[in-house]
């Protein structure tokens, strides 16, 4: 007779729903560690952080950048600010993939997860150190 009264389940987020609302949000596993969501928060924060200073220095400029510069023979490989931005795409289209990919082999194997975030990082840095030569150069 008690048991019927008592609620067995437990809410984990809301989202400003009512209690006894029937639709209920809870967050998958890889966001609940907190290694993982925070190395995938501070890749984030990299790739937000490129965005901004490419997205500063190359709005307004339409004339050809110098995209790599070889010390032995120069100038390699010019391109528009399309090319700064396909950079960043492909970056961010590489964390998203990590971030599946982490989640995926989170429960099967868990060294791996950490490992991609972990990648994911210095990837993200490395991101980060191109766009700034990109700029420096120009």
């Amino acid at each position: 007779g008690r048991g019927l009264l008592k609620a067995k389940t437990r809410v984990r987020f809301s989202l400003g729903l009512p209690i006894k609302s029937i639709v209920m949000f809870t967050a998958p596993a890889v966001l609940k560690d907190k290694y993982l969501t925070s190395l995938f928060l501070i890749s984030a924060i990299l790739l937000v952080i490129s965005f901004s200073f490419a997205y500063v220095n190359f709005s307004d400029t339409f004339n050809l950048l110098v995209i790599h510069f070889d010390s032995f023979r120069g100038i390699d490989f010019l391109g528009d600010r399309s090319d700064v931005a396909a950079i960043l795409g492909t970056a961010a289209v590489v964390f998203l993939i990590n971030g599946l990919l982490a989640h995926v082999f989170y429960f099967r194997e868990r060294f791996l997860s950490y490992a991609l975030a972990v990648g994911t990082v210095f990837f993200s840095l490395l991101i980060l150190i191109g766009i700034n030569v990109i700029i420096s150069v120009n």
